[in-house]
């Protein structure tokens, strides 16, 4: 979304509200996996730079941190 606006596009309240859906379950999945402030403000900036594919990275990245996290009890 912040990319479109950039280019003069953003006129668009359906883009504006799916921003800021986007931009709630950032926040609610970083509370939820208790990232730091610190991390839950760059996610919530990447997503709010790149919109959707900035969501659904972060939806990746939890994924593979939760198989490390357990991959990591296994092992122990």
């Amino acid at each position: 979304m912040g990319l479109i606006m950039l280019l003069d596009a953003g006129g668009n309240g359906i883009l504006l509200l799916t921003l800021l859906g986007a931009l709630v379950l950032t926040y609610w999945e970083c509370r939820t996996n208790e990232l730091t402030w610190r991390s839950t403000l760059w996610w919530l900036s990447l997503v709010l730079l790149v919109h959707v594919v900035g969501y659904i990275v972060l939806r990746l990245w939890l994924l593979g941190r939760r198989g490390e996290a357990v991959n990591g009890s296994v092992e122990a």
